[in-house]
């Protein structure tokens, strides 16, 4: 393996690492996605195409506890982005994002 794609592999294993805390799986009955907690407020990211048909979802969270989404807060059909609201915020850390804030 080269020095480049060590150190490639080094940086994505350490965005894993920073991320993988405010990662939740979504259970869409049937199915499953992946979304980030962005938000104190228990606000998660995630594919709308990936939600878009489920009747309820549940998000579990990184120790296993089940929360469900009470809200669509909002979606982007142009940018394929969905964002739910949980019903237990703070109980996962939010994703960094940097010194940008959230659209409203």
């Amino acid at each position: 393996m080269s020095d480049d794609d060590q150190a490639r592999r080094a940086r994505a294993e350490e965005a894993l690492r920073r991320t993988s805390a405010s990662l939740v799986l979504l259970d869409l009955g049937g199915h499953t996605a992946t979304g980030f907690v962005v938000s104190s407020e228990g606000h998660v990211v995630t594919s709308l195409h990936a939600v878009a048909s489920a009747r309820a979802i549940t998000a579990v969270l990184p120790d296993g506890l089940r929360s469900p989404v009470v809200q669509v807060a909002a979606v982007d059909e142009r940018r394929d982005l969905a964002v739910l609201c949980l019903s237990v915020p703070e109980l996962v850390p939010a994703l960094p994002l940097g010194p940008a804030t959230l659209p409203r």
